[in-house]
């Protein structure tokens, strides 16, 4: 009989050993260190208090985690990770452990479930059309093959050093799509709390002026932020940027869960040594 209840930190060691098994045969290659996974929940503001996880015997067999904080203004819970162990599946696992969670989310004053899901998952994404989950967004991820480099600062005319004080009304006015749950400014300063977590924040200087900037995950290469003010795009700055980054980093760039509308970004990446990797779906449900 397959018991639920929702977790606590002394789950996490049983947790980290089922993740690895849930998803020992995704899509996507998923093999994080026990730290490279708290990091990530951190990130993602997980708590597991208002995770849930399901039991046989005592065993864990499946999982869905959760972060909590602000989306759009409204409390909300975002899907970390849900999986099932592969012998355990076609068992309406994943869906109990929804209906399980749900009422919990919702006494505790949560509005709304956020959550993206790999595109070519389509058992995952009938199961959350079911539940009433709406696409919002289509995301795209994009990895370099090696950590290419680009030839220098196109032009003199601007400096690109580390910013020392982060002005964050100023950085997202250089936005034209708002991040990712996982990228978002509360992601960025939740990881300050680690010091293990190790972030490459750089700007983009005309004349003393912060013209664009970027922000880099040493760890993993992953890039939850760049962006270069409107009037100053096309000229060659991004690029500047790139090689910035890459240059203080030992792994190839990722970028992850870059909306599909932002054309002349993703043309961008493309023309500097990226290819798409995968894409995803952004959904929400209503609580």
């Amino acid at each position: 009989m397959i018991v639920y209840r929702v977790l606590t930190d002394e789950d996490f060691f049983e947790l980290y050993h089922t993740a690895l098994a849930a998803f020992s045969d995704y899509v996507v290659p998923y093999q994080p260190t026990q730290d490279a996974l708290q990091r990530m929940y951190l990130i993602n503001g997980v708590e597991l208090t208002l995770s849930v996880g399901a039991f046989d015997g005592g065993k864990m067999v499946g999982f869905t985690v959760n972060g909590i904080g602000d989306w759009n203004r409204r409390p909300t819970a975002y899907d970390s990770g849900t999986g099932v162990i592969p012998e355990y599946r076609g068992r309406k696992i994943s869906r109990e452990m929804f209906e399980y969670i749900l009422p919990i989310l919702r006494e505790n004053n949560v509005e709304q479930y956020l959550l993206e899901v790999i595109t070519e998952n389509e058992p995952a994404v009938r199961l959350y059309q079911s539940l009433d989950f709406e696409i919002m967004r289509r995301f795209s991820v994009y990895k370099r093959k090696e950590a290419a480099f680009i030839a220098g600062n196109p032009l003199e005319i601007v400096e690109i050093k580390e910013i020392e004080t982060l002005d964050w009304q100023l950085l997202e006015s250089f936005w034209t799509y708002h991040p990712s749950w996982q990228n978002s400014t509360d992601a960025i300063k939740r990881s300050f709390s680690n010091e293990k977590i190790i972030k490459i924040f750089l700007g983009l200087y005309l004349r003393e002026t912060l013209i664009g900037y970027a922000v880099v995950f040493h760890n993993s290469g992953n890039i939850p932020q760049i962006a270069v003010a409107a009037e100053h795009r096309g000229k060659n700055f991004g690029r500047a940027l790139l090689d910035a980054l890459q240059k203080r980093c030992e792994k190839p760039l990722i970028v992850t869960n870059l909306d599909q509308r932002a054309e002349q970004a993703a043309a961008f990446f493309r023309s500097n040594g990226f290819s798409l990797f995968t894409t995803q779906y952004e959904m929400l449900l209503e609580l």
